[in-house]
C-alpha cells in the first residue's frame, strides 16, 4: 500500500524524471494488489492501442463488415434482439481471430526469414558486395549491353462495341 501512494502522489505532482520511472511506476500500481485501478489502466492501454496507425486502418473494414452483417432488411428486423446481438458478436469475433491469424501467420514469416537471414549473414554480405561493384561498374559504362534503353508502348486494344460501331 505504501509503494502505491508514493507512486500515485509522484505521478500527480509530477516527480518521475523520466518516461521509464513513470512506466516502473504503473507497473507497480498494477503489481500491488489494487485490481481496479488495474482494471482501469489495462482499458486506458487498450484505448490508446486502439488509436494507433496499426489499427487504425482496420477500423473502416471492421465497421463495414458489420454493417453488412447488422443490415436493413425485413429479416433482421424479425430476429430477436439477443440472437441479432448474437449474431453481431460472432462476426465481430471471426472478424478478430481472422485478422490475428493474418498477423500471426506474418509474424512466423518473418521470424524464419529473420533467422535464415541471420545464419546466411555472411553469405548475404559477400552477395551484396559483388551486386554493389556490378552496378558500379554498369554505372560507370563498363557493360555496354547494359547500357541499353527499352520501352515498352502497349498497343490499343479494341473491344466488340467499338469495332460494331464503327460499321
Amino acid at each position: 500500500m505504501a509503494v502505491t501512494c508514493v507512486v500515485v502522489e509522484r505521478c500527480w505532482t509530477g516527480g518521475y524524471e523520466g518516461v521509464s520511472d513513470f512506466v516502473d511506476g504503473v507497473t507497480a500500481i498494477a503489481t500491488s494488489g489494487h485490481v481496479l485501478l488495474a482494471v482501469f489502466v489495462s482499458a486506458l492501454a487498450g484505448l490508446v492501442s486502439f488509436a494507433s496507425p496499426c489499427v487504425v486502418p482496420l477500423v473502416p473494414g471492421y465497421l463495414s463488415y458489420l454493417a453488412a452483417v447488422v443490415g436493413v432488411d425485413d429479416q433482421a428486423r424479425a430476429q430477436p434482439l439477443a440472437r441479432a446481438r448474437l449474431r453481431v458478436a460472432g462476426a465481430a469475433g471471426l472478424f478478430v481471430v481472422g485478422f490475428t491469424a493474418v498477423f500471426l501467420m506474418g509474424t512466423v514469416a518473418i521470424l524464419g526469414l529473420t533467422t535464415t537471414i541471420i545464419t546466411n549473414g555472411v553469405l548475404l554480405q559477400r552477395i551484396g558486395g559483388v551486386v554493389t561493384i556490378v552496378m558500379g561498374l554498369v554505372f560507370m559504362g563498363f557493360f555496354p549491353a547494359l547500357q541499353r534503353d527499352a520501352r515498352f508502348t502497349p498497343t490499343s486494344l479494341s473491344t466488340a462495341s467499338a469495332e460494331s460501331s464503327r460499321s
